[in-house]
């Protein structure tokens, strides 16, 4: 009897290792896939891998898109910049011919 008791608890704790082994190796199989959603989310899948693909790929294409249009503004402003001095430059020096014109019309 004191055999069959033993094997029993044996046979027990057997039982809780292999519960304990098989919710470890669940825990660790949802993990992995959590990671490797992580992974493709991130990187992309491998046939993306050579394009650039997932977010950091997405992130690098905005980025490339944001300093295009900074480029593409500060060269707008700087042509606007320049006409309109290049304007105000002839209006300066048309104001005192118009003067003197009006003085002779006048006069």
């Amino acid at each position: 009897m004191n055999i069959e008791a033993r094997l029993d608890t044996i046979e027990q704790r057997q039982r809780e290792f292999r519960e304990t082994q098989d919710g470890f190796i669940i825990r660790q199989a949802e993990q992995m896939s959590t990671l490797n959603q992580i992974h493709f989310l991130l990187k992309g899948t491998e046939y993306e891998e050579g394009k650039n693909g997932g977010l950091v790929g997405e992130i690098g294409r905005i980025k490339c898109k944001v300093n295009k249009n900074t480029k593409w503004r500060i060269m707008i402003t700087s042509g606007a910049l320049a006409i309109s001095g290049f304007i105000g430059f002839i209006v300066a020096k048309l104001v005192p011919f118009f003067k003197d014109i009006k003085e002779l019309i006048n006069n």
